[in-house]
C-alpha cells in the first residue's frame, strides 16, 4: 500500500536492456538518436478515424497493450525518446485508454524535466487531467493520478484527485495519506492530524495502521505543544545544517586532493598544504555524519 509510483514501475518494468532492444526492433521503434527532435504529443487531427476498443481487431489491442508495456520498460531504462514513441504509437491504437495516457503523461514529463522544458510540462500536466476525465471510476488510476500532481507541485488538482478518491471508495489508504501529505505540504497541521487518522482506520495491515498513528500523534502534538514544536524546529533546522556541512566538507576535501595533485608537480609544501586541507575536511565531514544520525530520531 505504501510503495511510490516509482517503486511500483521499477517493480513492474524493470527488464533486461536486451530483452528491450529486441522487443524495439520487433515492434519497428527507431532509435533515440533518430527520434531527437521529433517530439510531438499525440493529436486528433481532423480527418483522423477515432477509435474506440470495440473498433479493434485483437491484434491491434494486443499491439496497443505490448507497445505500452515497451514504452513503460524503455522508460525505466531511461530510454525516454523511444518510450514516448511506443506510447505515441500505443494511444494512436487505444487514445481514450486512461491508463495508457497516464503512462505517457508521466513519460513526457520526465523528459520535459531532463530537457527543462516548460511547454512539454504542461502539455504532460493536461494530459494528466486528460486521463482523470477518462478514468472511468478507476479510482486506483485516480489515486496515482493525484500521486503524480503531488509529485509535479500541482496541490490544487491533487487534493482534488485524492478527496474524489476516498469520496468514491471509502477506505483508500492512499488518498487518505495523500491528502495529509497536501496538507502538510500547505502547513495545515490540524488537516494533517485528520488526515493521518483517517489513513490509520483505512489501513489493512497492522504496521501500515501503527505508523499512521504514530504520525498522527507526532503532528498533534506539534499542533498543540509550542516547546515541542520549538524543539522540532530546532532539531530540523541543526540537521538541515548538518547536511550543509557535509557538503561543504566535501568540496573542500576535493579542493585538497586537486591541490595535493598540483603539488606533485611543483614543490611538496604545497602537497603537504592539500593533505591537511584533505584530512580536516575528511573528518569534519565524518563529524558531520554523526551528528547527522543523532538527528535523525524526532524529539521525544
Amino acid at each position: 500500500e505504501m510503495l511510490d509510483l516509482r517503486t511500483l514501475e521499477l517493480r513492474e518494468f524493470l527488464s533486461d536492456p536486451r530483452r528491450l532492444k529486441i522487443e524495439a526492433e520487433r515492434l519497428g521503434l527507431p532509435s533515440d538518436e533518430f527520434l531527437e527532435n521529433t517530439i510531438e504529443g499525440p493529436r486528433n487531427a481532423n480527418g483522423r478515424k477515432k477509435f474506440d476498443k470495440s473498433d479493434l481487431q485483437i491484434s491491434e489491442i494486443n499491439k496497443a497493450e505490448r507497445l505500452r508495456r515497451l514504452g513503460n520498460q524503455l522508460k525505466i531504462a531511461g530510454h525516454l525518446l523511444q518510450a514516448l514513441e511506443a506510447f505515441r504509437r500505443s494511444l494512436f491504437l487505444q487514445p481514450k485508454d486512461p491508463r495508457l495516457l497516464f503512462d505517457y503523461a508521466r513519460c513526457l514529463y520526465s523528459f520535459a524535466d531532463s530537457e527543462r522544458n516548460q511547454k512539454l510540462k504542461m502539455r504532460a500536466i493536461a494530459a494528466l487531467r486528460l486521463a482523470s476525465m477518462r478514468s472511468n471510476g478507476d479510482m486506483e488510476l485516480v489515486t496515482f493520478i493525484a500521486e503524480a500532481h503531488f509529485q509535479y507541485g500541482n496541490l490544487r488538482h491533487a487534493r482534488k484527485l485524492f478527496q474524489q478518491a476516498i469520496e468514491s471508495t471509502y477506505e483508500n489508504f492512499r488518498a487518505a495519506y495523500g491528502l495529509a501529505e497536501v496538507a502538510l505540504r500547505e502547513g495545515k497541521l490540524k488537516q494533517v492530524v485528520y488526515y493521518f487518522s483517517l489513513a490509520s482506520r483505512f489501513a489493512k495491515r497492522e504496521s501500515l495502521k501503527n505508523w499512521a498513528e504514530k504520525e498522527a500523534t507526532y503532528f498533534l502534538r506539534l499542533d498543540t505543544d509550542d516547546d515541542y514544536a520549538e524543539k522540532e524546529i530546532t532539531r530540523i533546522n541543526w540537521f538541515n545544517h548538518m547536511l550543509l556541512g557535509k557538503k561543504i566538507a566535501l568540496r573542500s576535501a576535493f579542493v585538497g586532493f586537486l591541490i595535493i595533485l598540483f603539488g606533485l608537480f611543483s614543490n611538496e609544501s604545497l602537497m603537504d598544504f592539500g593533505w591537511t586541507i584533505s584530512m580536516l575536511s575528511l573528518l569534519c565531514w565524518l563529524g558531520f555524519n554523526i551528528s547527522n544520525s543523532f538527528l535523525t530520531e524526532r524529539t521525544p
